[in-house]
């Protein structure tokens, strides 16, 4: 056993050296870092978020505008708006934000069972994590 390479192979393979477990708790300590570091950032970044829109029992949308804001700040982060060619009583919506609070000020248009048109302005908290998340409205007054 004259040749260096397998003199230095078997001094740090021995599991009693202090130079075979350094080795391996440095490599335990990056991964386990990594690990943390993941978990602490993936819930973090933007994911796409289903928004369930329903209207009342007797309701119907046929205008839909959704604004999302982070609670206290004035700026919109996104938001849509669409008008549909027949009206409907539910609408799915994506979105890709955070998981988090949010603020969604929803404004629309309908019409009730009875024909009469409807108007909505609500603003509402939303909290998203990630699944599918319900926004029911209010039914509001008839416009006269």
């Amino acid at each position: 056993m004259s040749d260096p390479a397998k003199l230095e192979r078997a001094r740090t393979y021995n599991p009693r050296s202090w130079a075979f477990w350094r080795k391996r708790l440095a490599r335990a300590l990056v991964l386990g870092a990594l690990v943390l570091g993941a978990t602490q950032v993936l819930p973090q970044l933007p994911r796409d978020q289903a928004i369930l829109v329903l209207a009342p029992e007797g309701a119907r949308f046929t205008e839909l505008n959704l604004t999302y804001f982070i609670p206290g700040e004035p700026e919109a982060l996104g938001g849509t708006s669409v008008s549909f060619p027949t009206s409907l009583q539910r609408f799915p919506h994506s979105i890709r934000l955070a998981n988090g609070k949010y603020s969604v000020l929803v404004e629309a248009k309908g019409v009730s069972s009875t024909g009469s048109p409807l108007t909505w302005t609500v603003k509402r908290p939303l909290t998203l994590q990630g699944g599918r998340t319900r926004l029911q409205l209010p039914l509001p007054q008839p416009l006269r």
